[in-house]
């Protein structure tokens, strides 16, 4: 942060042959001209000294974006009243979020990370948090806007310490209905603090407390704010009114602060409602899709959930890594950090979308499997002890992390374990179960089986155990996955009765689909409607695999059958639409309500 930045020309740029508009970026050593790149079909000019970029026409990306590619690496070494400052203009109203990439191409974002921008025909400053990344250094800078605003003028961009007063939303930011609990520091030891809420409609409410020793802490209950809207939270210090004596704006989304009806158990053969939601104990039938965030889709949280509530379900599957992020076994990720940037985003997404998130750890044995390069043959090693232990030390983590939070459906231990026995898959998973149950009691917890979690080894792998392996919880569901090259709807249909049947427990189809090429049009369209059909008879939920770009599955026939959602639609879910749409409007249990 002490060097001044230079940024890099982008390829797409220099192909086009443009000259690239400059823009003043000011850090904490000074100022310089700077270049600020149009991406994704963006085009550039400079006008009356701002720096325009527009889009007539849509590229691939949902986004808006511009991009900062940093000439060296900037330092993640951030201070509390370190800020990105902006001044822009938006014609329209959008959102905007900040992303950033590190030298190992993985992105942080923050864990409230849109905030709203109203239209106007007058610049604005937009104060925007740094992220807490001590140690890590960073590339790139993603300014992104969604909906799209067709423009975005842009006159300075700095990363600055205007603040006098720093605020920080402590505990999990989803349940501030209930809590609101912020700290912070001032410049001063001693110094008046006013905790404000603006909520959605401009109504600004305050609270005062004392900094000691230039530090503070508010809790404040059942906080005033609007619910499934956006609201704000900010400080000032000393009644000040200079823009130093301001905090960073951190935007609220309003949840319901007695959110128990939303919890979901099993019973029996089924997993069910709470009783405490309206109409108490019913059959829940989750029905989604698999959300390839990392590897597959960018992140677009908030247009997956508008995507997938349009299309009558109510749960998100989503893929990640407990271990290994990038293949780099020397580099295991950091879970806190993976967990702040990659997952929670996603949950609270589904939260402002009334749907349901099932946390899958998709990586096998020691590293990821590279779902990008998924027709290729990938081989990765043997758990290593360490490993072993490792990898549930990380689910606990997790679980400590998200045991409160109703609308995770529920964990998914380990995607598609195979080439080991029943009994060390019972192994592992009964140590893994066990250790959770330390911290979680209540969460579903989802097992696979030992021959890639296909449903004829559910018995081989379970049947010993079904019944007791959660004892004395019992709030386990089996998970299976299956596509045409393995097994006719007919022999799925087999294998899963019997196991219900013998064992009066649930089961869930956690990934099944049609993405193989070696397969006929003919018999990918009749596993699907036999699947879909079959998942209809037993009341068995189902998500189907998995959300991706339309260039990556050749199959999916998107704009010829679905035209329902985004417009126009820049990415599919997977092939075979027109099949499985009209199914899970059919099948998908509607989100409880509260009584």
């Amino acid at each position: 942060m002490k060097k001044q930045l230079i940024l890099g020309l982008l390829a797409i740029a220099a192909a086009a042959g443009a000259a690239v508009p400059t823009l003043p970026f000011t850090t904490a050593s000074g100022t310089e001209r700077q270049r600020i790149f149009p991406t994704d079909g963006l085009k550039a000019e400079e006008k009356d000294g701002l720096v325009v970029h527009s889009r007539g026409k849509p590229g691939k990306h949902l986004f808006f974006r511009s991009m900062l590619t940093f000439k060296e690496p900037l330092k993640g070494d951030f201070a509390p009243e370190d800020a990105l400052v902006l001044r822009l203009r938006v014609r329209k109203d959008t959102r905007i979020r900040v992303r950033w990439r590190k030298t190992d191409k993985t992105y942080v974002d923050m864990p409230m990370p849109e905030l709203p921008l109203t239209g106007s025909p007058t610049l604005q400053e937009v104060v925007l948090p740094l992220p807490e990344a001590p140690g890590k250094r960073f590339t790139t800078l993603f300014l992104e806007f969604t909906p799209d605003p067709g423009t975005v003028e842009y006159e300075s961009a700095a990363i600055a310490r205007p603040r006098n007063v720093t605020l920080k939303i402590a505990g999990n930011p989803v349940k501030v209905q209930k809590e609101l609990f912020v700290t912070g520091t001032t410049g001063k030891a001693e110094a008046e603090v006013t905790v404000s809420i603006r909520n959605s409609r401009g109504e600004v409410k305050s609270r005062t407390v004392r900094s000691r020793n230039g530090k503070y802490e508010l809790k404040w209950p059942r906080p005033p704010i609007n619910l499934y809207a956006w609201n704000s939270v900010f400080a000032t210090v000393n009644g000040g009114r200079e823009k130093a004596d301001v905090s960073i704006e951190h935007p609220l989304f309003g949840y319901r602060a007695d959110d128990s009806h939303v919890w979901l158990k099993v019973k029996g053969r089924y997993i069910v409602t709470s009783e405490k939601a309206k109409g108490g104990e019913q059959i829940f039938i989750p029905v989604g899709l698999g959300y390839a965030r990392d590897v597959i889709l960018p992140a677009q949280d908030e247009e997956v959930m508008k995507f997938c509530r349009a299309r009558g379900l109510n749960t998100i599957r989503l893929p990640f890594y407990t271990r290994f992020f990038n293949n780099r076994d020397s580099e295991p990720l950091d879970i806190d950090e993976h967990i702040r940037d990659f997952i929670v985003p996603v949950v609270q997404a589904a939260k402002r979308h009334n749907l349901y998130v099932i946390l899958d750890d998709h990586g096998y044995f020691t590293s990821k499997i590279d779902e990008a390069k998924a027709r290729e043959k990938q081989t990765v090693p043997r758990w290593s002890d360490a490993g072993f232990q490792e990898w549930i030390r990380r689910w606990v983590k997790v679980a400590e992390f998200f045991r409160d939070e109703p609308n995770v459906l529920g964990y998914e231990l380990l995607n598609e374990p195979h080439d080991i026995s029943p009994e060390l898959t019972r192994q592992w998973y009964t140590r893994c179960l066990k250790a959770i149950r330390q911290v979680d009691r209540r969460h579903i917890l989802l097992l696979g089986n030992c021959n890639w979690s296909h449903s004829r080894a559910m018995e081989r792998t379970w049947g010993p155990t079904a019944k007791t392996v959660d004892a004395p919880y019992n709030n386990v569901v089996f998970s299976f996955h299956d596509y045409p090259e393995d097994n006719h709807p007919w022999d799925v249909d087999r294998f899963i009765r019997a196991f219900q049947k013998k064992h009066e427990v649930p089961v869930l189809c956690t990934e099944f689909g049609a993405t193989h090429w070696n397969k006929s049009e003919t018999v990918c369209r009749t596993f699907i409607s036999g699947m879909l059909t079959l998942f209809a008879k037993e009341k068995v939920g189902w998500m189907i695999w998995a959300l991706g770009r339309l260039e990556d599955n050749p199959r999916a026939p998107y704009n010829e059958v679905d035209k329902v959602g985004l417009n126009p639609p820049r990415f599919d879910s997977v092939a075979y639409s027109d099949q499985w749409i009209p199914a899970a409007k059919v099948m998908a249990s509607p989100f409880p309500k509260a009584r």
